[in-house]
């Protein structure tokens, strides 16, 4: 199935970083099921990390603007090829669909004075998402502030930085729930999280399919 129509070739097509800084700019070329060409003529196009994330933004005058995402494959001063192309709006429920974790991680502290040593502490994973994840402690925390998990992620332990959102106070009074969004957060931590996402819901789908 393509991305779009093959009838969006030829319209004008702006690369965009996913906080939105302009990355490159030319017309949408070849349109396949595993990849989408944008095309600068000129040879003038700023090359692009390997696996960016880019927004691409499409337009056309008949059939519309569109918004897509993908990362890169193929940057070069007259093309960049693009895979992964996905609508922007499925895009974000991946973003921010959360898997059951269940398990144990570290999260390291941050000492007040600043010339003590930083602590290690053992929290418990809710859920995650590529967006963030939900933790238990028995430690307190005020929203906004910053904490760094450490998560046991299939290419090792993986430190990210967090912001507290919101808490969450029930049943257990001993334990403190924690909502956390991720700031910072690099294409290879992301690539990461999503391997671990994918791995931990296909084992949950596996185990629902043996108990029916």
């Amino acid at each position: 199935m393509l991305p779009i129509s093959e009838k969006y070739a030829g319209s004008v097509c702006v690369l965009k970083s996913r906080s939105n800084d302009l990355l490159a700019s030319g017309v949408i070329g070849k349109i396949t099921s595993g990849y989408v060409d944008v095309i600068d003529v000129r040879g003038e196009m700023p090359l692009i990390a390997y696996n960016t994330l880019v927004k691409m933004n499409i337009y056309n005058s008949v059939l519309g603007f569109r918004v897509l995402i993908g990362r890169m494959y193929i940057s070069a001063k007259n093309l960049a090829r693009i895979t992964d192309v996905t609508a922007l709006s499925e895009f974000e429920k991946r973003l921010y669909f959360r898997v059951n974790a269940k398990e144990k991680a570290q999260l390291l502290i941050s000492s007040e004075p600043a010339e003590q040593e930083p602590r290690m502490v053992e929290i418990e994973l809710v859920d995650v998402s590529l967006n963030g994840m939900q933790f238990t402690t028995t430690e307190k925390f005020d929203v906004e502030d910053v904490v760094f998990p450490i998560l046991q992620l299939p290419d090792g332990p993986t430190p990210f930085n967090c912001i507290i959102r919101r808490i969450i106070r029930e049943g257990d009074e001993s334990k403190i729930g924690y909502g956390c969004e991720f700031i910072g957060i690099t294409d290879r931590q992301s690539d990461m999280l999503y391997k671990y996402i994918l791995n931990k819901q296909n084992k949950q789908n596996k185990k629902k399919k043996k108990y029916r």
